[in-house]
């Protein structure tokens, strides 16, 4: 189907693509009332966008004494219990709330490779222990074994 047969305000061809072209030729734009209908729309859009952004300026969102420090896990789950409440009572936007609940993944994770961090740190302590106690093992083994020896090579004499 060919693009519409009007012109714009310009007087050039209309730029409307050819699946908006309707049977008789003519983009939504050109038909009978299309102006108007478009500039309706246009408004009606314009409102709900205003009464959005304005409704959104009225979230009360949550002050500093409402938002307790995470210091295990267990408080993490919890944040991220209030933030799904807050975002699905719009007492936070969904922008608000995903941001809100990375910045939660982002203190679990840091918790995680502190936590992992700790428990190398006690391995490699506890490793270092046995090694310290196998070696004087080793060296009690080789008195003993040189004693026998001794006590052997007496013997044998």
């Amino acid at each position: 189907m060919p693009r519409c047969v009007a012109l714009n305000a310009t007087g050039a061809p209309c730029a409307a693509p050819e699946h908006l072209v309707n049977l008789d030729g003519l983009c939504r734009a050109h038909r009978e009332g299309g102006h108007e209908r478009l500039v309706s729309m246009a408004s009606a859009g314009g409102k709900a966008f205003h009464a959005k952004a304005a409704a959104g300026a009225g979230f009360p969102g949550f002050t500093a004494e409402e938002l307790p420090r995470i210091v295990s896990v267990e408080d993490a789950k919890r944040a991220l219990d209030d933030i799904r409440v807050a975002t699905l009572t719009r007492r936070i936007t969904a922008t608000e709330g995903t941001s809100a609940a990375r910045t939660v993944a982002e203190w679990v994770k840091a918790n995680s490779a502190a936590q992992t961090q700790e428990l190398v740190n006690q391995l490699s302590d506890e490793l270092e222990e046995k090694t310290n106690e196998i070696e004087a093992l080793r060296q009690q083994l080789s008195k003993h074994g040189r004693a026998a020896l001794q006590v052997s090579a007496r013997a044998s004499k």
